[in-house]
């Protein structure tokens, strides 16, 4: 046995809820230790073994555990210590039995004695190696007796009766601290003004105080009766830095008065205020640029900001929250766009990277094209709200050839709040035409809310790899969700679109595009432009196949869920694979089989080959046959007899030699299989 720890004490977190604490010291039997609880009030009490709490592992090299008859209350701390009394009673007789064991106990009780000394020292007031002082380690000392000779110390109660005695009677000038000096060559008065904080109820009344009387000053807001505000101290070491209005405030003599704070500042800290009729646009604009610069968080509280002008976001790195989207309102009194971040401004000479918003709602007017406009990568933009704007050219959120950005429970709904001027579109993931048409790539949209547009909800132009997880788009004038020509692998997971009353719920015309588990209540099209397209489970009533669609797969679809007259449109598609279609009204899978048509002959010998991305059946009836070869990878291979019913794969072709002329038709594959 060993002693192969240096701690002998253990210290815990309590939260209410743990009961059991294991440790890694060695301890020989339960007696040897003392656990105490610290309340969260600070309140020590020891615990009594057998009553609040059990021991597990005496003896044991690895260690221990303490086991509490109930659980402790957090936040407050469970300190488990090894308290041995300093006694030896193992009696080792001359000439007597050598028992290692034995031998090994009485060393670790002296090991163990000697740690606990140890540690008991760590904790003792120490003086540094070459040092002419003590180090406190920043603790207090407590229960500290009054002074008697010049260099004993003085406890706080005696220094304030000190100083009460000395302004009772009236020594020194009357009123003037300042020539009663402490043994650190501070003057009282010094002191005094360094612990003193005054109080005054705007910037403007800050801006008076004298850098002379205080050192800190409570501002209970920006302007009397307002929020922002808070704790400013005085900067004596600072003589040129410049007024900006919210965290450094210079007053009328000088006096630089620095804001305190730890992680974030709000608008209302920079004079934002939500009043009616007052234009925040400058206020917020050097809220944000001064944040930006000094790496701080930028929050809004709750109220509706008014800015009169387009509010410029584009700053790399800007982390800018609201207090909730129902909370913390922005409302755009202009024309135009009411915010932008386009990417105009350097991060580490990288253009347009990284930007922040979260928890506001942009509102606009009739006025107003875009509410949100970004073309800033890697951008996080998570539970912003945008109502009101023009019906014809009003956007809620407009995204130019952004690239990996992270959208989440975007909204534009007149269910969540009712508008007047409801937007033209809700979203639109485009390109940008300032980076010669730079696609938007790779970009995701998680549970985004759009109802109510005057036209399309939700469109996607020059838009590649997005990711679309939930949401819904519903109630728009024109279609619940575009994907144009052009666009590339796009994937739409559980997207709703629901009763919008343009040409279609959902209009794809994009190329190797996926909708999984998507639903419809009205009409879903693909158009002939489409390429490649998979439809793979969800619910929908009318579904329609362009007959120019190529590559389409539709598979586990439900279609009529809604009781429409017509289910699935194929128009003979020839590049369409169905395979379990269930037709909801009528309760059944349904088959969709591709009609046979004829292949037109040509001169023997004649070659013919699938083309198509479905298998092909060719039969060969008739005339004067010689010879068939089936052609794989340019590799041909006879076939007797030879006529009959051929399966092609795709690429796969066949040659046919004859005298006499047969008839060739092709019966096309892709059949739903049930």
């Amino acid at each position: 046995m060993t002693v192969s720890t240096l701690n002998s004490i253990a210290e815990f977190d309590t939260n209410g809820v743990t009961t059991n604490f294991p440790f890694f010291f060695k301890f020989l039997v339960n007696e040897d230790l003392v656990v105490t609880y610290v309340s969260p009030l600070g309140v020590s009490t020891p615990l009594i073994l057998g009553t609040n709490y059990t021991v597990n592992g005496a003896g044991s090299d690895v260690g221990g555990s303490i086991v509490t008859s109930a659980a402790l209350p957090g936040p407050g701390q469970l300190v488990v210590a090894r308290v041995m009394d300093a006694f030896q009673q193992t009696s080792l007789r001359n000439q007597g039995k050598f028992l290692a064991e034995t031998h090994e106990d009485v060393f670790d009780r002296l090991t163990m004695l000697i740690q606990q000394n140890n540690s008991n020292f760590s904790r003792a007031l120490s003086r540094p190696f070459g040092r002419d002082y003590f180090y406190g380690e920043g603790r207090r000392i407590t229960d500290v007796a009054d002074p008697i000779d010049n260099q004993d110390a003085a406890n706080r109660q005696f220094v304030a009766a000190y100083v009460a005695n000395i302004l009772a009677t009236g020594q020194g000038p009357i009123n003037n601290a300042f020539n009663v000096i402490y043994s650190d060559g501070n003057s009282v008065g010094q002191i005094i003004r360094d612990k003193l904080v005054t109080v005054v109820n705007s910037i403007v009344a800050l801006r008076a105080v004298l850098k002379t009387q205080y050192t800190h000053v409570f501002v209970s807001g920006y302007e009397p009766g307002t929020a922002g505000g808070g704790m400013y101290e005085y900067d004596s070491a600072d003589t040129t830095s410049a007024d900006n209005g919210g965290t450094i405030i210079v007053a009328a003599d000088g006096g630089r008065w620095k804001l305190k704070f730890q992680k974030f500042v709000t608008v209302e800290q920079f004079g934002v205020l939500p009043i009616a009729g007052r234009n925040n646009f400058t206020r917020l604009q050097n809220a944000v640029a001064v944040c930006v610069a000094a790496k701080i968080e930028l929050c809004g509280g709750s109220g509706v900001f008014e800015c009169g002008s387009t509010l410029d976001m584009s700053y790399p790195t800007l982390v800018f929250r609201g207090n909730g989207f129902r909370n913390t309102v922005f409302k755009f009194t202009g024309s135009g766009r009411a915010m932008d971040a386009i990417g105009t401004r350097p991060n580490n000479g990288i253009y347009s990277f990284d930007l922040d918003l979260s928890d506001f709602t942009i509102e606009g007017n009739p006025a107003t094209t875009d509410l949100l406009r970004c073309r800033i990568n890697h951008a996080r933009i998570v539970r912003i709200n945008t109502r009101e704007a023009s019906t014809t050219a009003g956007c809620g959120f407009r995204f130019g050839g952004t690239v990996a950005g992270h959208y989440e429970q975007l909204t534009m709904s007149t269910n969540t709040q009712l508008m007047t001027s409801r937007p033209a579109n809700g979203i639109i993931i485009e390109a940008d035409p300032t980076l010669s048409g730079a696609r938007a790539t790779c970009n995701t949209l998680l549970s985004v809310c759009i109802e109510g547009a005057t036209g399309d909800g939700v469109v996607f132009n020059a838009c590649d790899q997005a990711l679309v997880l939930g949401g819904a788009s519903e109630n728009c004038g024109g279609n619940g969700l575009t994907e144009t020509a052009g666009c590339q692998m796009n994937s739409y997971l559980g997207f709703d679109c629901e009763h919008n009353l343009g040409f279609a719920d959902i209009f794809i015309a994009g190329q190797d595009s996926n909708l999984t588990n998507c639903g419809s209540t009205r009409y879903t099209y693909i158009d002939n432009s489409a390429r490649n397209i998979k439809m793979t489970g969800g619910w929908y009533d009318k579904v329609e196949v362009g007959v120019g669609a190529v590559g389409v797969e539709i598979a586990g679809i439900k279609t009529r869920f809604f009781g429409g007259p017509v289910g699935l449109v194929t128009n003979n598609n020839p590049f369409l694979s169905t395979n379990k279609i269930f037709d909801a009204t009528a309760n059944t899978y349904v088959a969709y089989g591709k009609p046979a048509t004829g292949v037109a002959l040509t001169a023997s010998p004649m070659t013919y080959t699938n083309t198509n991305i479905t298998e092909d059946t060719i039969l060969i009836v008739g005339g004067t046959v010689t010879q068939i070869a089936y052609i794989r990878l340019g590799i041909p291979y006879l076939l007797n007899p030879a006529s009959g019913c051929i399966r092609l794969q795709p690429g796969d072709g066949i040659t046919i030699n004859y005298t006499g002329s047969p008839v060739i038709t092709r019966i096309p594959g892709g059949s739903n299989n049930q």
